[in-house]
């Protein structure tokens, strides 16, 4: 496949989105300025980095594995709509009990680029039962 290519700034403080091997889904961004999150808040890290993405192409920020493990910080998931091209936050939530210093050049998140998909959508009068589908089951109802 060939490769797909992602325009990107970088603004004072900021490294370029790193990816450690070929076969990762997500490239690791950088926190660009120093902040500390308190017990039970929420804070909008800084990046410094800019991205254009081609028209069929989105993306998501979404936290590393260790962000919560070892931090206590949990990564609220954002949707990168194609179009928007400001700065890249991570929205962080301190889930611990104590301050947790954020230090610059830290990876607490990874950005994911997914296609666009072109749906239409279509309204019936009713949506038929149909075998081998799930129907009105939901929450729960695989079992435990």
């Amino acid at each position: 496949m060939p490769a797909r290519y992602v325009d990107y700034a970088l603004g004072e403080g900021a490294k370029t989105p790193y990816k450690k091997h070929i076969g990762d889904a997500g490239w690791d961004l950088f926190v660009s300025r120093e902040c500390v999150i308190e017990p039970g808040q929420t804070v909008d890290v800084h990046t410094d980095i800019r991205i254009d993405m081609p028209p069929y192409l989105f993306a998501r920020i979404v936290g590393r594995s260790s962000t919560l493990r070892n931090h206590h910080l949990m990564v609220n998931e954002g949707i990168i709509d194609n179009g928007y091209t400001g700065e890249l936050f991570v929205c962080v939530h301190n889930l611990g009990d104590a301050p947790f210093k954020v230090e610059k050049g830290m990876r607490l998140a990874q950005v994911l680029f997914h296609p666009i998909e072109d749906v239409r959508w279509s309204e019936v009068s009713e949506i038929k039962e149909a075998p081998g589908k799930r129907g009105t089951a939901g929450f729960g109802s695989t079992g435990k």
